[in-house]
């Protein structure tokens, strides 16, 4: 008799560590709430690049090929800048803009910086630009003579790389990565061919 309660109280020992082990196992597996992880938007040399080849027949108008001044926006944050550049006035504003105290209204705390450029007929060119700390997006300004907003500005966002690392002890790390655009600069206005 004593043989058989030694196996009960054995057997509910078992038992109870099985189902301590399997809540254990439980807890771990489940999904882990995903960390999200910020990349310090810091200052890198040359880490924007903007190569351009501008047709020869360059903002044509009255028969004739123009000039274009292309202005280089670094911004903070792209969504008040986008609705300023949605209308041909903000699109003149941005063009314009050297530096003013709210010309560009709620668009202007965005701006890390700015660059402009004069753009001949038939040139090619590479812009290389040190990114600024807090710059998270590019916009490429084209002052075309028939200033539509949809083909003379392109937003960028730069690059974040996240990586992970580690088979059982996981390593996420976050960078910024370089961006490259390389732009047709038309007739009529931008001709994006890769970002």
């Amino acid at each position: 008799m004593k043989i058989c309660y030694f196996k009960k109280g054995l057997f509910f020992i078992l038992l109870v560590s099985l189902a301590m082990i399997s809540i254990l196992l439980c807890s771990c597996g489940g999904e882990k709430k995903p960390t999200i992880l910020e990349p310090k938007w810091s200052y890198a040399s040359a880490a924007i690049k903007i190569r351009y080849k501008a047709t020869k027949d360059l903002n044509f108008y009255n028969g004739e090929a123009h000039s274009v001044i292309l202005k280089i926006f670094q911004l903070k944050d792209s969504s008040h800048f986008k609705d300023l550049v949605q209308s041909k006035g903000g699109l003149i504003r941005a063009l314009q803009f050297s530096g003013q105290t709210q010309f560009l209204g709620d668009a202007q705390s965005d701006v890390v910086s700015y660059k402009q450029f004069i753009v001949m007929p038939g040139e090619e060119k590479v812009i290389s630009l040190d990114r600024l700390e807090g710059t998270k997006w590019i916009a490429i300004l084209a002052g075309y003579y028939n200033l539509d907003p949809i083909k003379s500005v392109k937003i960028f966002q730069i690059p974040v790389i996240y990586k992970e690392e580690g088979l059982i002890f996981k390593t996420k790390t976050v960078s910024l990565g370089e961006l490259f655009v390389n732009l047709i600069l038309g007739p009529l206005g931008i001709q994006q061919i890769g970002g």
